[in-house]
């Protein structure tokens, strides 16, 4: 019997063999954080997760997803100062579980990000820096 190559996004987030995935064995509610962090784009803010994951459990838990998430090899801080900054450490791992969300939770997620965007940095909506953010892969 020959067995199709895995591709990226089964070694990431899932789909291939049991326990193969990176993301896989993550806690559901640390999944759900890389679903969000990968509609906002390769590099995010915790400000603008907080704001779209709110899950009830504070900045708190969500450093403790993003610690298990660095831990795990997908996401690494890039900036303490002047908010915490995380990155995507390769853009595949970004793809991988953007390309994993139904395209209802798509929208539903781009539409939470917007707001979030809006909200935290209305300085920026009014320079049009927003306007100028890469859209997330198709």
């Amino acid at each position: 019997m020959v067995e199709a190559p895995l591709t990226c996004d089964v070694l990431i987030v899932g789909g291939g063999p049991a326990g193969l995935s990176v993301a896989s064995r993550l806690p559901d509610d640390v999944k759900y954080t890389l679903h969000v962090a990968s509609v906002v784009g390769r590099q995010f803010t915790v400000t603008v997760l907080e704001q779209v994951v709110n899950d009830g459990q504070g900045r708190t838990s969500l450093i403790s997803h993003l610690s298990q998430l660095e831990s795990a090899g997908l996401v690494r801080l890039t900036h303490v100062s002047p908010e915490l900054n995380y990155r995507f450490r390769n853009v595949l791992v970004q793809d991988a579980a953007y390309a994993s969300l139904l395209a209802s939770d798509r929208q539903r997620l781009h539409l939470a990000v917007g707001e979030a965007l809006e909200w935290s940095y209305p300085e920026r909506l009014v320079s049009r820096e927003l306007a100028v953010i890469p859209s997330p892969p198709a």
